[in-house]
C-alpha cells in the first residue's frame, strides 16, 4: 500500500499522475471538494478501475478529496509477486495537476445532446427491464457511443463511453423518472434535465431523433453529427428534415440501393409503427375506463377480441400507455404480462405466471422500508468492495446479495405462514447457542435472570422455545428457506390448486390499498381448446376473492371465435351457440371487439405503412439548384454526358441517347417524368425530385387488390406490403426485370400462392416462344421474355412461401 496527501485544494478538480521509470502509467481523476467532504469522507472518494504491472499484480486508486486537501491510497488487491509488488509500489510517484489542464482536453468530453438521445431512447425501449452492465445489450450502445466520438475527431479511450459511463447515464435519467421515486444517481447535468423535458414527453420525437442520429453514425455522415446545437436539433425536427431519412438509411446524397430494400429490413419495418384506424382515442377512452371501475362483486376481466394479426397487443400497448399517462401521481400501476401458450401444460403455465408477477413484485415493489435496505444495501457494498482485504470471491457474493429483495420475499412468506413461528425459532437458535458456546457461569447467571423475571411464564416460553427447536430438526436451514427463498414450483407442477393460493398470497403481499395490478393474458388463442377453459376458469375462482377483486384487472386478448368453439369443445358437445355466449359472459365484464378493416381502413393502412417507408427529401435545395442552366429533372447544363446523364450519380444502364432518366425505359412513348402509358414504374424516382421507394401509383394499386382480395388485418397487409418489397429488391438486381410493369409485379406477388394462377404461368412459360404476352387485371398488355417470365415467378414464389 502507498498513501499519500497533497496540501492543495482542487478547487478545479484535476488529476493523479502515477509516473514509474518517469512515464505516466495511469491518470485518476481528483473530485472537486464540497460540503458533504466534511460530513461522509465515503461520499467523496474517488475509487478508479485500478491498473496492473507488468507482473500481473493488480492495484486499485482512491482519491479523497476535501477542504483540507487531497489525499491518496494505492492498494494492492490482487498479487502474483508480492515482492515484486513491494518494490513497484516503492518506486512509483504520485504527482497532482490542478483542474485547468485537466479540463482542457484531458478527460473524456461532457456528454452531448446527440449521445444523450440515444441513451434515453435506450432507455426508453427497456424501461423497466434496464439490462445489467455486461449485457450486450449495453455493450452494444456502448461501441454505437465510441463510434460516434470517434466521427466527430473525439479520441477514444478506454474509459470513453465505456460500459460503466453508460449505466451512470441511465441512472442519471432514472432519476428523473417520476415512475422511479428515490432511485437513480443524483449528478444530474442540466442537459440531462433539457433533453428528458425535450423528449421524453414526446416519445415520437425521441423515436425520429435516435433514428436520426443512428442512421448518421451508419453513414458516417460528419457535417450532421457535429452539428449537436439544441435549436438546430430543434430545426431539424420542426422541418422535417429527419424525412430524409427512412427506415433503409438512403438520404438524398445517396443513389438508392434496391438490393437492400426488403433483405436487411424484413423483419422490422412497422415495428414502432404509429397507430392508425383511431387506437389513440380509442384507448384513451378504454384507459379511463379502466382506471376509474370500482370492483364490487363481479370478476373484473376485460377482453380484447379479435382474430389474428388484427393489432391486439398493439392496441394493449397503447392503452398501457394511456393508463400510466392518465393515472393520478399518488397512484400505483403495476403491469404484467403472461403468454401461456410457451407453456402448452396447464399446470406449466401456472407455474410461469407465478413467477412473471413474483418477478414483477421483486422488481418494482417498493416500500419505504425497502427503500431505506436498499440505501443501506448500496452503502454496504460499495464500503466492503474497496477493502483490499477481501477477495475477488467475496466481493462477488456481497455484490450478489440482494437485501432488498430478501426483504421482499420475506414480507410474502410471511403472510404465507406467519410471524409466530419464525419468532419462537429465532429465540430457540438464541437459546441453543447460548447452551452450546457460552461458560458454566454464564449459563447458569443468565438462567436465574430469565426464571427471577420471567418466573412462571418464562418457563413456559423456555419450554415451548425448546419443544418448537426440537421438534424442527435444522432449525437455521428451516427458517431460512421459509422466510428468504421465493417458491419453487418445479415439485408443484401437478397441483393448481396449492399454485393458486399462493397467488392469493403474493397478490395481497404485492398490491396494496389504492394500488392495482394490471395482468395481461396475450396469445392465450394459441393454446389447446381445454388449455383456454381451464385458463379462464382458474382466473375466475381466483377473483372470487373479494381482496383479490379489487386489486386486480385481468386484460385478455383472445380471438372470440376461437374461445366459443373451446367452450363447446369442453362443455356443449352439441352445437349450441346460446349457452356458450351466455358462457363468455360470466367471465368478460366488458370488452372491445376489434372488427372487421373497412375498405377505408385498409386504405389508410396501406398509405400509412406506405408513408412510412418512402423517402420525403427534397433534391431541389438552394445548394442542389443554382440559377445557372438547372433543367427540369436537376441537371446541368454543362454536366450532361454523352447518352444525357448528368455528372450528379445518376445510373448510366439503359438509358439511350435522348436523356432519358435512368429507369432503362426507351424514347417512344416516355412522359415527361419517364413513365410510359402502359402502366411502367418510375424505379421510385417522383416528377418533383423526390424518391421514394413506392411510388404513389404503386401505393394506389396495392390497396385496390388488397381491397378485392379481402386481405382486412394490419398483420396481412403488412406482409403484403413486406413481400413486395423484397419481390423488388430482388428484381432490381436485374436491370431488365425492373422495366416491366408495376401492376402485373404486384399481381405476381398476391397472387402467386393460387394453384390456377401458377399452374397459368408455368404453361405459358413451356410455349416455344422467346416473348410472352401478359395481361394485367386491368388488360393492360406487355411483353416478357421467357425467361425473364421465369426469373420473376421464381423470385415471386421465394417472397411468398405461404
Amino acid at each position: 500500500m502507498k498513501e499519500g496527501n497533497f496540501g492543495t485544494v482542487a478547487i478545479d478538480g484535476g488529476y493523479l499522475e502515477i509516473l514509474y521509470n518517469k512515464k505516466i502509467i495511469k491518470k485518476v481523476k481528483v473530485p472537486v471538494p464540497n460540503y458533504q467532504a466534511e460530513k461522509n469522507r465515503d461520499s467523496v472518494v474517488e475509487n478508479d478501475d485500478g491498473f496492473s504491472d507488468k507482473y500481473g499484480n493488480e492495484y486499485s486508486v482512491y482519491v479523497y478529496s476535501s477542504m483540507y486537501g487531497i489525499d491518496y491510497t494505492i492498494e494492492l488487491i490482487h498479487s502474483k509477486d508480492e515482492l515484486k509488488a513491494e518494490e513497484f509500489i516503492d518506486s512509483i510517484i504520485v504527482k497532482f495537476n490542478d483542474g485547468e489542464e485537466y479540463l482542457n482536453n484531458k478527460r473524456n468530453p461532457n456528454w452531448n445532446i446527440f449521445e444523450l438521445i440515444l441513451v434515453l431512447d435506450f432507455y426508453h425501449n427497456n424501461y423497466p427491464n434496464i439490462p445489467s452492465k455486461n449485457s450486450y445489450e449495453i455493450k452494444e450502445l456502448s461501441s454505437k457511443l465510441r463510434k460516434y466520438n470517434e466521427l466527430i475527431g473525439i479520441k477514444i479511450t478506454t474509459s470513453l463511453r465505456n460500459e460503466n459511463s453508460v449505466i451512470m447515464k441511465l441512472e442519471n435519467f432514472r432519476a428523473l423518472d417520476s415512475r422511479e421515486e428515490g432511485e437513480g444517481l443524483r449528478n444530474i447535468s442540466n442537459l440531462d434535465k433539457k433533453v428528458w423535458n425535450e423528449f421524453f414527453g414526446n416519445i415520437d420525437k425521441l423515436k425520429i431523433m435516435a433514428e436520426f442520429i443512428s442512421k448518421a453514425i451508419e453513414r458516417k455522415d460528419i457535417e450532421i453529427l457535429k452539428n449537436t446545437n439544441i435549436d438546430n436539433v430543434a430545426f431539424l425536427e420542426e422541418s422535417n428534415i429527419h424525412k430524409m431519412e427512412n427506415l433503409f438509411g438512403v438520404s438524398s446524397k445517396h443513389t438508392i440501393n434496391y438490393n437492400n430494400i426488403g433483405i436487411n429490413n424484413y423483419n422490422n419495418i412497422f415495428d414502432n409503427h404509429k397507430p392508425k384506424l383511431n387506437i389513440e382515442s380509442i384507448t384513451r377512452i378504454f384507459a379511463n375506463y379502466v382506471l376509474n371501475y370500482k370492483a364490487s362483486h363481479t370478476s373484473t376481466i376485460i377482453g380484447i377480441f379479435g382474430k389474428w394479426g388484427r393489432g391486439k397487443t398493439f392496441f394493449y400497448n397503447y392503452l398501457k400507455y394511456n393508463i400510466r399517462q392518465q393515472k393520478e401521481d399518488n397512484k400505483q400501476i403495476y403491469f404484467c404480462k403472461f403468454q401461456p401458450w410457451k407453456y402448452q401444460e396447464q399446470n406449466s403455465a401456472w407455474a410461469f405466471l407465478y413467477k412473471n408477477i413474483l418477478d414483477n413484485f421483486l422488481k418494482h415493489k417498493k416500500t419505504e422500508t425497502s427503500k431505506k435496505i436498499l440505501a443501506w444495501e448500496l452503502k454496504l457494498k460499495k464500503i466492503f468492495n474497496r477493502k483490499c482485504w477481501i477477495d475477488k470471491f467475496i466481493h462477488s457474493i456481497i455484490n450478489s446479495i440482494s437485501l432488498s429483495k430478501l426483504w421482499k420475499i420475506f414480507l410474502l412468506n410471511s403472510k404465507r405462514i406467519g410471524v409466530n413461528n419464525l419468532y419462537f425459532g429465532l429465540i430457540s437458535i438464541v437459546f441453543i447457542g447460548l447452551a452450546v458456546y457460552s461458560s458454566l457461569v454464564f449459563k447458569i447467571d443468565f438462567l436465574v435472570w430469565v426464571f427471577g423475571i420471567l418466573s412462571v411464564p418464562g418457563l413456559i416460553f423456555l419450554l415451548k422455545s425448546y419443544t418448537f427447536f426440537m421438534k424442527s430438526k435444522n432449525t437455521v436451514r428451516i427458517l431460512i428457506n421459509n422466510y428468504f427463498k421465493t417458491k419453487d414450483y418445479s415439485d408443484y407442477l401437478g397441483f393448481q390448486n396449492e399454485i393458486e393460493r399462493e397467488l392469493k398470497f403474493l397478490i395481497n403481499t404485492y398490491i396494496e390499498k389504492d394500488e392495482k395490478l394490471i395482468l395481461f393474458i396475450d396469445d392465450l388463442d394459441r393454446c389447446n381448446e381445454e388449455m383456454i377453459i381451464d385458463i379462464m376458469d382458474s382466473l375466475r375462482l381466483v377473483l372470487e376473492d373479494y381482496e383479490i377483486n379489487s386489486k386486480i384487472t385481468i386484460i385478455v386478448a383472445i380471438d372470440e371465435r376461437i374461445l366459443l368453439k373451446s367452450i363447446k369443445y369442453k362443455y356443449f358437445k352439441e352445437n349450441n351457440e346460446i349457452c356458450s355466449k351466455e358462457y363468455i359472459e360470466k367471465f368478460f365484464l366488458v370488452g372491445v371487439k376489434l372488427n372487421q378493416l373497412l375498405d377505408d381502413d385498409i386504405e389508410e393502412l396501406v398509405k400509412s405503412y406506405s408513408e412510412s417507408l418512402n423517402i420525403i427529401s427534397n433534391l431541389n435545395t438552394e445548394e442542389e439548384n443554382t440559377d445557372n442552366g438547372n433543367t427540369e429533372n436537376g441537371n446541368t447544363e454543362n454536366g450532361n454526358t454523352d447518352n444525357g446523364n448528368a455528372d450528379n450519380g445518376n445510373a448510366d444502364n439503359g438509358n439511350t441517347d435522348n436523356g432519358n432518366t435512368d429507369n432503362g425505359n426507351t424514347d417512344n412513348g416516355n412522359t415527361d417524368n419517364g413513365n410510359t402509358d402502359n402502366g411502367n414504374t418510375d424505379n421510385g424516382n417522383t416528377d418533383n425530385g423526390n424518391i421514394e421507394i413506392l411510388s404513389k401509383d404503386e401505393i394506389v394499386y396495392i390497396n385496390k387488390l388488397l381491397i378485392k382480395e379481402n386481405i382486412d388485418t394490419p398483420r396481412k397487409i403488412n406482409m403484403m406490403i413486406h413481400r413486395y418489397l423484397l419481390f423488388k429488391s430482388f428484381i432490381f438486381s436485374h436491370t431488365k426485370l425492373k422495366n416491366y410493369n408495376y401492376k402485373i409485379l404486384i399481381e405476381l406477388v398476391i397472387y402467386i400462392r393460387k394453384e390456377e394462377v401458377l399452374n397459368h404461368l408455368i404453361q405459358l412459360c413451356s410455349v416455344d416462344k422467346e416473348k410472352i404476352i401478359i395481361k394485367d387485371l386491368e388488360d393492360n398488355e406487355q411483353e416478357i421474355e421467357k425467361d425473364d417470365l421465369k426469373k420473376l415467378i421464381n423470385y415471386a414464389e421465394m417472397v411468398s412461401p405461404f
